[in-house]
């Protein structure tokens, strides 16, 4: 009779009864079975006992495994046949009237009849012996009455009526459960998730530290899986593990920090961040090495000498790499550093065509071509100059250069490397291409500094030793597995960014761990999109 039983009082029963190995121990058989294997049922009856029908004390957890006959299964048959036998006794009918007093009087009469056939009396006259005949009757009703005062008494209730128009007992009011705290049951749920996820009988699962707010919304809080087993050191299983806890949860979005080595995983509530903020512009006195591209993201590019950004079509790509520029351009009028563009797409940068601090803006072949090999000419007479003691690093004005769309670029220079007859021999590769390799490795002690946009980079420019000089990285939108390893080095970072926030970035900068921001937004001055972007491109300098 546990059907009628709230859910949640159930799962607290449960819970209670939970060994740390996840299995959970019959109140009957003192077995231990899974939690599927189990019922929560009442000690004393529903059916004798109403008014503890939700009452905690009066539940007990039974085994009911489904290949074999449980205790619950056990219980269930035997209060069936005791209500059997109760409503067999309350079911009177003037046939169990008649029958006793017809048994008895045969029984009397026939006694009578032996006695006086054995005493050698004339039988013929023993029913109409006018002295004995009363005596017999007399016997003959006192104990038809003793057997049918039950049944009589059933039968004047049926032939008056009395339950049909006696006034039926009003119904007792429902006892309502005791309530649950939500984060007891929280943490339950929390719990049968990770130990789902974690799929290993060994160690110990556990929450701890939950925290809510005032309005008993989840906050954060810790799964401890020790001496589990359970994979962590692999990104796949860490994505998998937050998928099956979130999908409990579903409420928002949840950060997980792992702590690999004790066996301990922290997950907080993310920070609700605006959809689109926009760019707040930049102090006149900003650093030239600074790049400021969110409210609490900023590359240092005496850190991260080169920047990669990458991001699908429609992502947001697009301004965030259209802040960085303006804060190379910003560089460029409040100093002494020069600013080199390139665009491979030919129309993407045509707004900075004649900005102030633009050097170059290339866009055919041949300017990209010569923008690859004069970076790279500018580097060897900076090392040139200083292996000399001409100079020293700081004497050099900062060189900035921009290429968007790296992987088309690599694929114009590679056609024009072989178009234009630059290609001289077999198996000679692409000086434009490894010019810029050259400039990634090198570049950083003579004040040149390469920013590179792509939507997907390749390996096989984008491996080992390339990926290592490009360390501060940035992520547009939702990244795949192999994105995610490519960009980070871990599967698991900018898995669940949602597809509709345009502008949510994954950034890493040097060593630090990836981080989740909203890149500003900053508008294209061929194009407003929204109101207010024309204040926007007047706050940087437009």
């Amino acid at each position: 009779m546990s059907s009628t039983l709230p859910a949640a009082l159930k799962r607290d029963v449960i819970d209670e009864a939970t060994r740390p190995d996840g299995k959970v121990r019959c109140a009957s058989c003192r077995k231990h079975f899974p939690r599927p294997h189990v019922q929560v049922d009442h000690i004393e009856p529903e059916w004798l006992a109403p008014d503890k029908a939700h009452d905690r004390d009066n539940l007990q957890v039974l085994c009911a495994p489904p290949s074999t006959r449980g205790c619950h299964a056990e219980k269930t048959a035997r209060e069936a046949r005791q209500r059997a036998r109760r409503a067999r006794r309350s079911e009177w009918s003037p046939l169990r009237l008649v029958a006793p007093a017809i048994l008895t009087y045969s029984i009397v009469m026939a006694l009578g009849f032996g006695v006086v056939a054995l005493g050698g009396g004339d039988t013929g006259a023993f029913v109409s012996d006018i002295a004995l005949g009363p005596y017999l009757w007399g016997m003959v009703g006192f104990l038809a009455l003793l057997f049918a005062l039950r049944p009589l008494t059933a039968l004047v209730k049926w032939w008056l009526g009395a339950e049909a128009r006696t006034p039926s007992k009003p119904a007792e009011p429902a006892v309502a459960p005791p309530p649950v705290d939500p984060s007891v049951r929280m943490k339950a749920r929390i719990e049968a998730a990770a130990r789902e996820a974690v799929k290993s009988t060994k160690g110990v699962v556990s929450v701890a530290d939950l925290a809510l707010d005032d309005s008993g919304r989840l906050l954060s809080f810790d799964v401890h899986y020790d001496d589990t087993g359970a994979p962590d050191h692999s990104g796949e299983w860490r994505v998998g593990f937050m998928e099956m806890i979130t999908a409990k949860i579903d409420d928002g979005r949840w950060l997980a920090t792992w702590q690999t080595g004790n066996d301990l995983v922290k997950i907080r509530r993310r920070p609700d961040l605006a959809a689109r903020i926009p760019h707040p512009g930049f102090a006149a006195d900003k650093p030239w090495y600074l790049i400021p591209v969110a409210n609490e993201v900023t590359y240092d590019l005496r850190v991260t000498s080169h920047i990669l950004v990458v991001g699908a079509t429609l992502a947001g790509k697009t301004s965030l790499m259209r802040s960085i520029i303006e804060s190379l351009l910003h560089a460029a009028r409040h100093g002494d550093a020069q600013v080199w563009l390139g665009d491979p797409k030919l129309i993407e940068l045509m707004a900075y065509r004649k900005r102030e601090g633009v050097g170059r803006l290339a866009t055919s072949d041949e300017d990209l071509w010569d923008l690859a090999i004069d970076t790279h000419a500018e580097m060897m007479r900076r090392y040139g100059m200083i292996e000399r003691e001409e100079a020293t690093e700081d004497d050099f004005p900062p060189l900035l250069v921009f290429i968007d769309e790296y992987e088309e670029y690599v694929r114009r220079m590679e056609d024009y490397f072989i178009t234009s007859g630059k290609k001289t021999k077999a198996g000679m590769k692409c000086t434009a291409v490894q010019a810029m390799k050259s400039v990634l490795a090198m570049a950083r002690k003579c004040r040149i500094h390469i920013v590179i946009g792509t939507q997907r980079p390749d390996s096989s420019w984008f491996g080992g030793a390339a990926r290592d000089n490009l360390q501060g990285r940035a992520c547009v939108g939702a990244a795949t597995a192999e994105l995610s390893r490519m960009c980070f080095g871990d599967s698991s970072y900018g898995r669940d960014v949602p597809m509709k926030l345009k502008g949510r970035t994954t950034f890493q900068i040097g060593d630090g761990k990836p981080v989740e921001d909203q890149a500003w937004w900053t508008p294209d001055a061929r194009r407003l999109e929204f109101a207010g972007d024309d204040a926007i491109l007047a706050r940087l300098g437009q």
